[in-house]
C-alpha cells in the first residue's frame, strides 16, 4: 500500500514504482538533506512511501518530482 493514501496532485497519474524504491538514507543523500528531514517530509505527507514490514521505502520518481518542485 502506498502512503499517504491521498497523494498530492504532483504525484497523481504517475507510475511511482517505475524506477524502484530507495531507503530513507538514500533519499536523504539524493535530496541533500538529513534522514531526520526525510522522516519529517513523510510525516507531513510531502513524500509518498511504501512500508515493507515496518521499514519505509520511497519511490525514486517521487524524489525526482520533489526535487523539481524545489
Amino acid at each position: 500500500m502506498l502512503y499517504p493514501e491521498k497523494l498530492q496532485p504532483c504525484f497523481k497519474d504517475i507510475d511511482l514504482m517505475a524506477e524502484g524504491l530507495v531507503t530513507i538514507k538514500e533519499a536523504g543523500k539524493f535530496l541533500g538533506i538529513s534522514r531526520t528531514k526525510v522522516y519529517d517530509l513523510l510525516a507531513l505527507e510531502e513524500l509518498p512511501h511504501v512500508k515493507i514490514d515496518r521499514v519505509s521505502r520511497i519511490p525514486k520518481v517521487a524524489l525526482k518530482i520533489l526535487a523539481l518542485k524545489g
